[in-house]
C-alpha cells in the first residue's frame, strides 16, 4: 500500500517507492513487468547504447518503457519513451499521458468488441493509478470507431490514420501533426507549406526546415543550425522522414548529422561559438571515430562559459554516438556525463542513472561490477 502519494519526486528510490506499487498490476495488464531498484543495472545493460538519459521502469522483454531524465525536472512530469531495437520512440509528454499512449499502441490488435472492452478496462485501471492522467478523449474514441486502417503506434512511416489518431490523443507528440511530405525533392514549395506552422522548439523539425529551404548559393542559416546542434538527440534517434532523398542524406544522429555536414561555410557559422571544435569534423554526429571527442570538446567549452545545460546535452550526444562501445573513450564520455549531471543536480535521478551507466559501460555483461555501491547516497526514499 502506498501512503501519502507524492508527485514532486526527483530521485529513483523515492519514485519507485511511491509509484511502483501503484503501477505493477495496471502495467502487467498491458504485458509489462516493472523494475525494482535492484533491477536497474541489468535493465540499463539490456538497452545499453540508448540509456544515458533514460530511467527504465517497465519492460515486456522486447520493449522497455522509460522516462527521459533532466536534472531538476520532476519524474512525474518527464516524457515517456519506448526503448526498442536501438531506438527511443516517443510516447507521451509525461506519465499522465501514458494510458492513452498505450491504448493507441494496442488498439490495432483489439478490433473485436470483447477485446476492445478489455483494452478500455485496463486503460481505465492505469488511469486510476496515475493522478492527472488523460484517458482517451471522446474525439479520439469517435475517430477510432471508423478509422481505416486501424491506427497503431506512430513511426516515421505512419499513415494518415495513425497520424490523426496521435494528434487527437493529445499526448504532446512532436511529429504526429507533420503531414507526409512529397518524396520528390523538387516539390520544395509543398514541403514548405507543410512546415509553415511547425514547432520551432523541436530541433528535428528545424533540421528538416533547413533541408527544405536549402538551395544552391544560399547562405547558411546560422541561428537555426546552431539551435539544432545545441539540442539533445533523445527522440527516435533516427530520421523521422520516410524518404531519405527528400531531407538530405544522414546517419548516426541523423538530423544533427545532416545539419552539420551540409553547412556551406561551417567555419563562418561555428567560429567563436562553443561549436568551434566541430570545424573540420563534418561527420562528428555520424561515422567519424573522433566525433564523440569533438562533442566532448564542445561540452567543455560550454561548461567553461557557464552553460551547464548545453554542456550536458553535448555530453549526452557524445554518449549516444559511442552507443554500445566499451572503449576507454566511451567510459570517459560516461564519466563526463555523470560529472556534468552532478554539477546540475547531485541528487537527481539523472545523476543516479548516469553514475550507474559508468559501471555498465565498464562492465557491459555484469560480470564484475559492484552495482550496489553506485550512488550510495541515493537510498533515501522519503523525498518531499
Amino acid at each position: 500500500m502506498v501512503v501519502g502519494l507524492k508527485r514532486r519526486l526527483t530521485s529513483i528510490q523515492s519514485f519507485l517507492a511511491n509509484w511502483r506499487p501503484r503501477l505493477v498490476q495496471p502495467l502487467a495488464d498491458f504485458g509489462y513487468s516493472t523494475f525494482a531498484y535492484a533491477d536497474l543495472p541489468s535493465a540499463l545493460r539490456s538497452v545499453r547504447g540508448l540509456a544515458s538519459s533514460y530511467l527504465p521502469f517497465a519492460t515486456t522483454g522486447d520493449m522497455t518503457l522509460a522516462l527521459h531524465l533532466w536534472p531538476g525536472r520532476e519524474l512525474f512530469r518527464s516524457p515517456v519513451v519506448m526503448l526498442s531495437h536501438g531506438s527511443a520512440a516517443y510516447l507521451a509528454d509525461s506519465l499522465p499521458g501514458l494510458p492513452t499512449a498505450l491504448f493507441l499502441c494496442e488498439f490495432r490488435n483489439a478490433r473485436q468488441d470483447d477485446e476492445l472492452d478489455g483494452l478500455r478496462l485496463k486503460t481505465e485501471a492505469l488511469c486510476s493509478a496515475i493522478p492527472d492522467s488523460r484517458p482517451p478523449s471522446r474525439s479520439l474514441l469517435n475517430y477510432l470507431a471508423s478509422a481505416d486502417p486501424a491506427p497503431r503506434m506512430w513511426t516515421p512511416r505512419a499513415n494518415s490514420s495513425t497520424a490523426r489518431a496521435w494528434v487527437l490523443a493529445r499526448v504532446g507528440h512532436p511529429f504526429a501533426a507533420l503531414p507526409r511530405l512529397p518524396v520528390d525533392i523538387d516539390s520544395r514549395k509543398e514541403g514548405l507549406r507543410c512546415l509553415t506552422d511547425f514547432d520551432r522548439s523541436v530541433p528535428e523539425l528545424v533540421s528538416l526546415h533547413l533541408a527544405i529551404v536549402r538551395t544552391p548559393g544560399d547562405p547558411d542559416r546560422a541561428e537555426e543550425a546552431l539551435q539544432v546542434l545545441g539540442a539533445e538527440a533523445w527522440r527516435n534517434q533516427a530520421s523521422f522522414v520516410e524518404d531519405p532523398e527528400y531531407r538530405m542524406e544522414g546517419s548516426g544522429i541523423v538530423e544533427w548529422d545532416c545539419t552539420l555536414k551540409h553547412m556551406r561555410n561551417p567555419a563562418k557559422v561555428l567560429s567563436s561559438t562553443v561549436f568551434e571544435p566541430l570545424i573540420g569534423h563534418p561527420l562528428a554526429y555520424s561515422s567519424a571515430p573522433d566525433g564523440p571527442a569533438a562533442l566532448l570538446e564542445v561540452a567543455a567549452l560550454a561548461e567553461r562559459r557557464g552553460d551547464l545545460a548545453l554542456a550536458l546535452r553535448q555530453v549526452r550526444n557524445a554518449c549516444t554516438r559511442h552507443g554500445r562501445e566499451t572503449s576507454s573513450d566511451a567510459i570517459e564520455a560516461a564519466a563526463r556525463h555523470a560529472s556534468t549531471c552532478r554539477l546540475l543536480d547531485r541528487s537527481h535521478a539523472a545523476t543516479e542513472i548516469a553514475e550507474m551507466m559508468v559501471s555498465v559501460v565498464r562492465d557491459p555483461y555484469g560480470s564484475g561490477a559492484s552495482d550496489s555501491s553506485i550512488n550510495e547516497d541515493s537510498e533515501d526514499s522519503g523525498e518531499d
